[in-house]
């Protein structure tokens, strides 16, 4: 290090120019060790459940797309796509043969009779002087006064902000007792067990139309993402190395199964996709790349503080040797994080000029990305060249 330190130094002072280095922040290489020590600085499937119905989803695509690749699909003897025929008869069979027996909707619902009996024993055991009937009737001024919400919306609404785990697991959203109690305490002679069951009824009606939406747009997805690579692309053939489409997943060397990194289309880059309520790697809606890990470094220091110090050591090593750094897709770097880390490495050279690569499709949003990581430049791609 204090060589290549020292010969860069060199050949600034004789030249009289500068030595920039590039830094790497939101992904790491499929193969980099120091994850296998590190499993927290990736978004797992302990870390981050909603990934589990994602998860699930792809890991039964790759392995369609090996069956095809070694010959195992009866329906479909080719090992290639060559036309709009081919990629029709694949999509049936991947519709109907391996993603709807998935059932994937179900990582959306509510187990109702578990989640009222759990309910039924918090509040017995918190407010045993509450006397919850099992049936409601609405008196009249309910009935009749229309500016007074009804008390099943206000509850569907109370448990709906407040509800987890959606994605994680089937039939594993869960209600949060402890809120849920409180709209039944503020409202002592209105509530009953009917009712509840009667909300989560209809949260789980809406939960699974959601559901529904993100799966039907996850196929018309692999749709598209087929046919570029394999038709536009002519990237016909099947094969292990080059499959029906890439994986959003990889594995560590333990099996642990870690979220690949990509980019949205006129996504927010301000939003971070992997633990995002609006489930990215469900839809398929991310241009993955297959080879990179998405790094987690979370809301702050405290959510994986190995990920931290290790980024720390490698910015300021880079700003020690070079006399500036370029920041390597910097909109899909979290805000607080480029800012963190910036402002350490010029901690050890004041000087440090820094540009970044930066698209964030507004001009607002690249004032804010520029003022908060204290960026001296910005650099974008030459989409066209004439």
């Amino acid at each position: 290090m204090r060589k290549v330190k020292d010969k860069i130094h060199e050949l600034s002072n004789k030249y009289g120019c500068m030595f920039f280095g590039e830094v790497v922040l939101n992904h790491t290489s499929f193969d980099s060790e120091w994850l296998n020590d590190c499993p927290d600085a990736c978004y797992n499937l302990q870390n981050t459940p909603q990934l589990n119905s994602a998860y699930v989803l792809d890991s039964a695509i790759q392995q369609f797309s090996r069956k095809i690749a070694k010959g195992e699909v009866p329906e479909y003897a080719k090992k290639s796509v060559d036309n709009e025929d081919d990629l029709k008869q694949i999509m049936h069979l991947l519709e109907e043969k391996v993603i709807k027996p998935l059932n994937l909707h179900e990582y959306f619902l509510i187990d109702i009779e578990k989640s009222k009996a759990q309910f039924i024993e918090y509040i017995t055991k918190t407010h045993p002087e509450l006397q919850i009937p099992h049936k409601y009737f609405e008196d009249e001024e309910d009935m009749f006064n229309i500016f007074k919400p009804e008390k099943l919306t206000t509850l569907i609404t109370c448990i709906e902000k407040n509800l987890t785990n959606i994605g994680a697991k089937k039939m594993g959203v869960q209600i949060d007792l402890k809120t849920t109690a409180k709209y039944y305490v503020d409202h002592p002679t209105k509530g009953s067990v009917e009712q509840l069951e009667i909300a989560l009824k209809k949260l789980n009606e809406q939960l699974e139309k959601l559901a529904r939406g993100y799966i039907s747009e996850a196929i018309t997805n692999l749709h598209n993402t087929m046919r570029y690579h394999k038709l536009e692309k002519k990237e016909n053939a099947v094969t292990i190395e080059q499959p029906l489409v890439w994986s959003y997943f990889n594995h560590l060397p333990s099996g642990t199964a870690v979220a690949n990194n990509g980019w949205i289309f006129s996504g927010d880059p301000t939003e971070d996709f992997a633990v995002s309520n609006n489930f990215y790697y469900l839809r398929r809606g991310i241009v993955i790349w297959g080879d990179l890990i998405k790094l987690r470094f979370g809301s702050s220091k405290k959510d994986c503080p190995a990920l931290w110090k290790r980024m720390k050591h490698y910015v300021q090593k880079t700003a020690e040797i070079f006399g500036g750094l370029r920041l390597d897709n910097a909109h899909s770097t979290p805000i607080h994080v480029a800012e963190y880390l910036v402002r350490k490495g010029r901690k050890v050279n004041p000087n440090l000029y820094v540009f970044s690569e930066l698209f964030t499709g507004s001009g607002e949003k690249d004032a804010l990305f520029t003022k908060r990581i204290a960026v001296n430049a910005l650099v974008r791609e030459a989409i066209q060249v004439r």
